[in-house]
């Protein structure tokens, strides 16, 4: 119920800014702040694991129409309870390179990011609580819209690859730019 709550403030907030801006791809560059809502599959060595919920505030610096630089952190709002455990993400950090190919004059462009993240899980089973940090290698893709005062990204990101363990799963984001 939350992850929906929050989805449809992050729709909302980009929709407001979108009523008075217009596209305008050539005017990339600058500081951006945003929400960034990622849906977690984990798997380990092969095997399905359990599905979270991360809200992150990000915050990144475009160099040009094409390049960008992104931090971001978050925590866990949707647990799950998965072979008896029930899981929850404490915390996630990562920091992303972001190429965009733009692929027109209207604002849309293709996106792919490659970083490093760091994510902290805890898993609680009748009272007792074990955690474990992990960090490695992410990347995805997806699509991006832009304009002056708002940019929309939605794709497919892999958090965390490493050793047979992966975090990955949907993605989506509301940033204004500045």
């Amino acid at each position: 119920m939350k992850s929906n709550q929050l989805a449809a403030c992050l729709v909302l907030v980009g929709m407001s800014a979108l009523g008075t801006a217009h596209a305008s791809p050539d005017t990339q560059s600058g500081i951006y702040f945003g929400a960034t809502y990622n849906n977690v599959k984990f798997k380990a060595a092969g095997e399905t694991g359990p599905t979270l919920g991360a809200i992150s505030a990000t915050v990144g610096t475009r160099f040009n129409k094409h390049f960008a630089l992104e931090f971001r952190a978050g925590t866990g709002i949707n647990d799950d309870d998965f072979d008896g455990l029930k899981f929850e993400i404490d915390y996630v950090l990562g920091l992303y390179a972001l190429g965009t190919l733009p692929l027109n004059n209207s604002g849309l462009s293709v996106y792919g990011s490659l970083g490093h993240s760091r994510i902290d899980l805890r898993a609680n089973l009748d009272g007792m609580t074990a955690t474990g940090e992990q960090e490695g290698i992410s990347y995805g893709a997806g699509l991006q819209y832009s304009t002056q005062l708002v940019s929309y990204r939605a794709g497919y990101e892999t958090l965390l690859k490493k050793s047979g363990i992966s975090a990955s799963g949907l993605t989506a984001g509301v940033y204004l730019n500045f």
